[in-house]
């Protein structure tokens, strides 16, 4: 079956969230986005922020790879919805020192920083401590303030429960 190779660099870091999105997902390693960064600023229909890659010069940005099967790609466009577009060669350093062109979804909006719900900064935390992300990172992903979902019952909101209950993280929304 064809397959493309995804770069992840927010809660699609947490395996159990993207194996809800796309069963095929098979982790293959770390990777960088050189002259990116990483920034709590795409902002969702429900009020919060999501994580969005910009350009920034200079800066690196720590994220996964995953190989998944062509089958799951329409799931993960819709998974990430309207506020980021598909980038089919987006450039990538792996482990190993060699440049690879993969798949990633980048925002498409300008930045709009603000507070990401609490649960979504504990999918993106968990994620990229599972995915053993360098100190650096992870501390940039836990330093932004966060605000309580005031809504127990969004769909987007149990979704992270169980991915993180999956994942053996629970404690990440204590944690938020």
């Amino acid at each position: 079956m064809a397959s493309f190779v995804y770069f992840a660099y927010g809660s699609n870091l947490l395996a159990a969230r993207l194996g809800a999105r796309c069963p095929s997902a098979v982790r293959l390693g770390p990777a960088i986005a050189e002259d990116h960064r990483v920034a709590y600023d795409v902002r969702a229909a429900d009020g919060s922020v999501k994580l969005g890659l910009r350009p920034v010069l200079g800066d690196v940005a720590h994220g996964l790879l995953w190989r998944i099967d062509e089958a799951d790609r329409d799931g993960l466009a819709r998974a990430e919805g309207t506020n980021y577009r598909e980038i089919t060669d987006f450039p990538v350093r792996l482990a190993d020192g060699r440049r690879e062109a993969v798949a990633s979804w980048l925002p498409h909006r300008p930045p709009e920083p603000g507070h990401p719900w609490h649960w979504y900064r504990a999918l993106a935390l968990a994620g990229a401590l599972e995915a053993a992300l360098p100190p650096e990172a992870v501390a940039r992903l836990a330093a932004v303030a966060f605000a309580r979902d005031p809504d127990p019952d969004r769909p987007s909101y149990v979704a992270a429960r169980e991915a993180l209950r999956l994942a053996g993280r629970l404690d990440r929304l204590d944690d938020a």
